[in-house]
């Protein structure tokens, strides 16, 4: 998937759990809302034009990011 970073917050999950991190992108005119199982700011900076790669964690409805490119 290739867009546009627009936002990247990370939520902190209590002791015990996976932090969150959500990332608004927008592909085209339409922004895509990602949740991911760990902290990606690094890799996904704002206002950037990346292109992204990311499988579905297993068991939960977040993604595992694989691969990024900045554009």
């Amino acid at each position: 998937m290739t867009g546009i970073v627009e936002h990247a917050g990370l939520y902190e999950s209590p002791v015990g759990e996976l932090n969150r991190c959500v990332v608004l992108l927008r592909v085209g005119a339409a922004p895509r809302m990602l949740v991911f199982d760990a902290d990606v700011r690094e890799h996904l900076p704002l206002g950037r034009r990346v292109q992204i790669r990311y499988r579905p964690a297993p068991g939960e409805n977040t993604f595992t990011l694989l691969e990024r490119k900045l554009l």
